[in-house]
């Protein structure tokens, strides 16, 4: 009978200490580029499990009064930044804020505008839609695109549609052979200057606007770091993983994702610490927005972040996906801001229709 409660206690002790590693591996990888410690990278994707789990072993282990569950709780607390970042609680709501602000902004990976459906008043694009109806003064919108088929949202439409903002900044990264892609940033207020941060990438950049507010600058980063490209194809495998459980497709599955994931890891890397470069350079105060595709615990989010704060975890609860697709849930779409300036209003839609990403909004103060 002992000899059994002594092997049970062993495999909770084992299992405990296999959590909590991953997650000092997880707090590493927020620190370290993946360009030269590329493992911990992929614990980031555990977060949401391996918080729960530390805190389940600390309540265990103070239930039968054991030592052991200091364990966790030296884990979480020295992990607490990841931890905040990843599942903050907040209980009050400012999404219905109606006092005074400065500007509202806008951020949203819009799917290719929705694949460019053209809109109308009979038949609207859920995208265009959407934007439309909230009307922010700030617009940064990531794969922002526009075909060239006339069938189809075009330039000239986009522009149209959009004519309340008579200030854009918009740079196509790529001629996909039927469209254009790229991000574009709209305001109902100047834009005084416009450069973009060109790092190597096929479809991804980040443009910064320096917008003039009423005599006040503000610079706004509109981010969309490198994808990790993960096909319709890849969708499948995830899900087919589900039904054939076994060692070699448990096996191939993983080093195909892993294959990707690490590629676009580094990549990321790069671009983070130039943009965070950039943001080092502002005169303004500054706001960094968009897709990011990388998760608050990362290296990715952690460099550009620096010390500024994040909207969603002084305003959020919880994991707050922002993208959703099948089984692949994500909060990889962010708003940073500088102490010049104060988050007066957020909210994360997660009911918006048309893209795979849900836009963030926000009402700003300085």
């Amino acid at each position: 009978m002992n000899l059994g409660k002594g092997l049970i206690k062993l495999i909770f002790i084992t299992v405990n200490l296999a959590v909590a590693a991953l997650m000092v591996m997880a707090f590493i990888a927020s620190r370290v580029s993946p360009e030269k410690l590329l493992i911990p990278a992929y614990t980031t994707l555990l977060l949401p499990a391996l918080i729960p789990l530390n805190i389940f072993f600390i309540f265990f282990w103070v239930a039968f009064k054991k030592w052991h569950f200091l364990i966790s709780l030296s884990v979480i607390l020295l992990c607490w930044s990841i931890v905040k970042n990843t599942f903050p609680v907040n209980f009050k709501n400012t999404g219905n804020y109606e006092g005074e602000y400065s500007f509202s902004l806008m951020t949203y990976n819009t799917y290719a505008n929705a694949m460019m459906v053209k809109h109308t008043e009979e038949d609207p694009n859920p995208v265009i839609q959407y934007m439309l109806e909230k009307d922010p003064d700030i617009l940064c919108i990531q794969e922002y695109s526009v075909s060239f088929n006339k069938k189809h949202l075009t330039e000239e439409d986009l522009l149209q549609i959009l004519n309340k903002y008579p200030y854009h900044h918009i740079y196509f990264k790529v001629n996909t052979g039927w469209s254009f892609f790229g991000n574009a940033t709209f305001s109902k207020y100047p834009i005084v200057t416009k450069s973009i941060v060109e790092y190597q990438s096929n479809y991804n950049t980040t443009i910064i606007s320096d917008i003039d507010i009423n005599g006040k600058i503000v610079r706004i980063f509109n981010c969309h770091l490198e994808s990790n490209k993960i096909t319709e194809n890849d969708k499948v495998m995830a899900v087919r993983l589900k039904d054939n459980f076994d060692t070699e497709n448990i096996k191939g599955t993983t080093m195909h994702f892993s294959r990707k994931l690490g590629s676009a890891y580094r990549i990321r890397a790069k671009q983070a610490d130039m943009v965070e470069e950039e943001i080092a350079k502002s005169p303004y105060p500054v706001m960094v927005v968009g897709d990011f595709n990388d998760l608050p615990g990362s290296y990715t989010y952690s460099t550009i972040r620096g010390k500024m704060q994040d909207a969603f975890v002084d305003n959020g609860f919880g994991l707050g996906w922002t993208f959703s697709d099948s089984v692949l849930k994500f909060r990889i779409d962010h708003i940073l801001h500088d102490e010049a300036l104060e988050i007066k209003s957020f909210k994360l839609d997660n009911k918006a229709q048309g893209s795979d990403h849900f836009p963030l909004f926000c009402k700003v103060s300085f």
